[in-house]
């Protein structure tokens, strides 16, 4: 019996490289989403639509405050009660995607940006190990430009975590070893002329990499 996609949130704004999701803490909780995990969403409904989903990476994850929370943190002591309040807020808690490729149509994977971004209110799945082996497994690793180019976001700790997300679904089917070479292969190919960037991204994969 095929398991339910994981529910993580909904899309609050979207551009054609990056969107941000907004959930609450229960279910960020619940899903057990993190930095760097590949999530999947929807593309926009259409005639002739080119694209049937799009496929992203956490890029970051932000607990927003209010006016309460500010006076708190200034308080001699937060009540226990408080404390549980926040794990049901009504804030929701917002999360930024780094759009990486998307599902054509016809079903075939594609490592480009999405052809239009999703709609607001378009509800984000986080991706199964099997999801993550089809994402990763297409094309040349093409990806890994969106990443190493975007604006904002910690490059290299995101790529080691991907890694490591990426190495542990591919062990279920015992071809983690020869994805983590092919892999390191093309970044070292995507970083020759820039040592010092290479250098730091091969400092943070041995961190998740043995």
């Amino acid at each position: 019996m095929t398991a339910s996609p994981q529910f993580v949130g909904r899309v609050l704004e979207a551009s054609a490289t990056a969107f941000l999701v907004g959930c609450r803490v229960p279910q960020l909780q619940e899903s057990g989403l993190a930095f760097g995990a590949l999530v999947r969403v929807a593309a926009p409904e259409q005639d002739a639509a080119p694209a049937s989903e799009i496929f992203g990476i956490i890029s970051e994850i932000r607990l927003p405050g209010d006016n309460l929370v500010r006076q708190l943190t200034i308080a001699p002591e937060v009540p226990p009660s408080i404390h549980a309040d926040q794990h049901q807020r009504n804030l929701p808690v917002e999360i930024g995607v780094l759009s990486l490729g998307y599902r054509t149509a016809e079903g075939r994977m594609v490592h480009l940006l999405p052809p239009r971004p999703p709609l607001t209110l378009a509800n984000l799945y986080l991706c199964s190990p099997a999801e993550v082996r089809e994402f990763t497994r297409a094309g040349r690793l093409g990806y890994f430009r969106h990443i190493l180019r975007a604006a904002d976001v910690p490059a290299d700790e995101l790529l080691a975590v991907h890694f490591r997300q990426a190495r542990q679904a591919h062990a279920e089917t015992g071809d983690d070893a020869e994805w983590v070479a092919q892999a390191t292969r093309h970044l070292i190919t995507l970083l020759r002329d820039d040592y010092d960037r290479l250098t730091s991204v091969l400092d943070a994969l041995g961190e998740v990499v043995a």
